[in-house]
């Protein structure tokens, strides 16, 4: 056996090249560019990653990115969101702490299946779909924590 085989198609495709470049009809920049390239030392991708690791380098930076993000007008851009999202799926799959299935996400993310008109509506409801309420204990009464 090798020691790949024990990987799933999800690892494998963070792990190796992708062999496939997506349709030229899905061709409109960002995730389903073919110069997007995910996973990988070159492309689109890799250097827009770069920029954000650069952005969020510091604990006091990451806080007031997240800070801006959760303002009502945060002037944050989608794109940049998704990125450091794939970005913590990305690290948790390879460091086999994916228990919510996030390693689903990235493949749709992967696959161009969050771009267009409906590819923030498709995301959101990928995310709620993996997030399960949880509660605390307040003064004896269970209080759901996410609302």
């Amino acid at each position: 056996l090798s020691s790949t085989s024990c990987l799933s198609p999800v690892e494998r495709s963070l792990t190796f090249p992708r062999r496939m470049q997506k349709p030229p009809w899905l061709v409109r920049g960002g995730w389903d560019s073919p110069g997007w390239n995910w996973g990988y030392a070159n492309g689109e991708a890799h250097d827009k990653a770069a920029v954000l690791r650069s952005k969020l380098r510091t604990q006091k930076q990451r806080g007031a990115w997240l800070q801006e993000l959760s303002s009502k007008d945060s002037e944050i851009d989608w794109e940049e969101v998704k990125l450091a999202l794939a970005l913590k799926w990305q690290r948790a799959i390879r460091e086999r702490r994916d228990q919510a299935g996030w390693c689903h996400v990235l493949e749709e993310m992967r696959l161009a299946r969050f771009e267009g008109q409906d590819g923030k509506a498709r995301l959101i409801s990928a995310l709620e779909s993996r997030l399960e309420p949880t509660s605390i204990e307040d003064s004896g009464e269970s209080v759901n924590a996410c609302k």
